[in-house]
């Protein structure tokens, strides 16, 4: 059971980094050429982002829930789904709508890198506790 929750870590970290990094990016193209943003490729990192923020938002809120209850992991991944949508609506309400996915991208990134790197480091450290 120990390593599906490393997977299950890991799957949540890598979604929210690769999320994270699309809506970056496309706050970096937004600034460097518009007219790339408004296009197929703007609609398309928007919602890849979109869509592994979502699959990370869910994964790392069912981890909260002990096992054996799968219909309350449900619930709480929707929900956590559903409070990371109305929080990125509050934040494209209140600036720009690529400055906030972008700022909410790179927060996301960097967070979920972290906590990877620390998830990984500790397991680490204990493999090598044990060994001693």
């Amino acid at each position: 059971m120990e390593g599906l929750e490393m997977v299950s870590r890991a799957a949540a970290c890598l979604a929210g980094f690769l999320g994270g990094l699309s809506w970056l990016l496309l706050l970096g193209l937004d600034r460097v050429k518009p007219s790339i943003t408004d296009g197929d490729w703007g609609v398309a990192l928007q919602w890849a982002g979109g869509v592994w923020l979502a699959l990370a938002a869910a994964t790392a809120a069912a981890r909260l829930v002990r096992s054996g209850t799968v219909w309350l992991r449900a619930i709480v991944a929707v929900s956590a789904v559903l409070l990371a949508v109305i929080a990125w609506s509050l934040a494209t309400g209140a600036v720009d709508r690529r400055l906030a996915e972008g700022v909410i991208g790179g927060v996301v990134a960097v967070v979920s890198a972290v906590v990877f790197r620390r998830s990984s480091s500790a397991k680490r450290w204990a493999d090598a506790e044990a060994d001693a």
